[in-house]
Formats: structure tokens, sequence, C-alpha cells
């Protein structure tokens, strides 16, 4: 699978620019020709903390915000490398609103994020070696699903993490000490069931897909 980004637009509405980035996945077919399978458009990741800056959020500094998903109910989920998440809800013109703020994972360096297709969970891998589990509110608060945010523990540096298609399955990409591949069944309640590292990666390998 490939991916590939570009600029999709950009607006300037009441002084604010606003940048969208389109990013196609594509798969190969049984013909061996690339076919897009998922269209989706996002903020770019650098932009955020403009985005945060330039509009006033309930006084609410973000803490350097790194990794962001969306879910079902236009929530916005955020991992913030100071350790923490927060969580917000986007309006009808797209202005988000603190829903939870600063949520500590008591883990280091939440890095990367992800929510689940049925929107009910997020998850951050932490650069120091775990990830945390959140549930997500139907009103976009959201909650540690273990009170110490050590959901699953890696025990070495992390550097991205991604959900399947069908959000049953977490992946997370270790390059602390061993390079490896981790997989984890996602329960029903949002705890990991481990399934074993796929070990062997190349060094130097980073970054994470999967459909």
């Amino acid at each position: 699978m490939g991916s590939g980004a570009g600029a999709d637009r950009t607006n300037l509405r009441d002084g604010v620019i606003e940048f969208v980035i389109r990013r196609i996945e594509m798969r190969c077919d049984a013909n061996a020709r690339l076919r897009p399978v998922v269209h989706q458009n996002f903020a770019s990741r650098q932009l955020l903390g403009r985005l945060f800056a330039v509009r006033h959020i309930q006084d609410y500094d973000p803490g350097t915000p790194f990794g962001f998903a969306f879910g079902l109910r236009n929530e916005l989920f955020v991992s913030e490398a100071a350790g923490s998440a927060s969580s917000y809800v986007l309006g009808a013109n797209g202005t988000p609103a603190l829903a939870s703020g600063a949520v500590s994972t008591h883990q280091g360096a939440p890095c990367w994020a992800v929510v689940t297709q049925d929107g009910r969970f997020g998850f951050t891998g932490n650069g120091a070696g775990s990830v945390s589990a959140f549930t997500i509110a139907p009103d976009g608060s959201i909650s540690l699903v273990d009170a110490n945010g050590g959901t699953a523990l890696i025990g070495a540096g992390i550097n991205d993490i991604a959900l399947s298609h069908n959000s049953r399955y977490l992946y997370v990409l270790q390059t602390g000490g061993a390079q490896a591949i981790h997989a984890f069944r996602v329960a029903a309640d949002g705890h990991l069931t481990p399934l074993g590292p796929i070990a062997g990666l190349p060094n130097g390998t980073r970054g994470l897909a999967a459909f």
C-alpha cells in the first residue's frame, strides 16, 4: 500500500487561513494496478499548532500538540507530547470547542493518535514505550481506560501506531531497542490483547500504515 498527499484547498475566512490536505491510500488490485482505497481529508499536523494559535479556544494552551485523529461525531482527538491528550468538538463552522483539556497519560511523550472506526476509543502511542487507551464519550470528552495510562507496555521507544480498517487490531512500530511491529486485538472495552511482535525490520524503519 502506498500513500500520497497534496494541498486540497486553501480558504481565507475571517482572517483565518485554513489548509486541508488530502491523503490517498492505494492498494494493488489483482492485475497489479494501484487503486485508491480511502480518501481522507485532514488538517496538516504541522499546522495544528497554528490553528490553535489563531483561533482562541477557551483560554486553553494545548501543550505541544503532535498527533491527532477525528471521531464520528466531529470530535478531534489530540495527543500532546508534553504528556497528555485533549479532545475538541468541531462546530458547524469548523471551530473547535474544548471538551477535555490535557488529560494526563502518565506516560512519556504521547505523540501519535488514532481513533477507532466506531468513535468510542482513542489511542496514543507514547514515545517512551507504551500505548494509552481513552474512552470517547458522546459529548467528546475523554478519559483513560487504565488509571495509569499504560494500556500496553512495549518497553522501548515507539515511532508510530495504526489501526486496521475495521479497528479490530492496533499496530505499534517500535524503533527503540528492537526494531519490531507489535500487534494487539482491540477489546470491546478498549483494552489491548497482545498478539506478539514481528521482529527483523530494517534499521531506520520509520512510519506505519495499516489497512
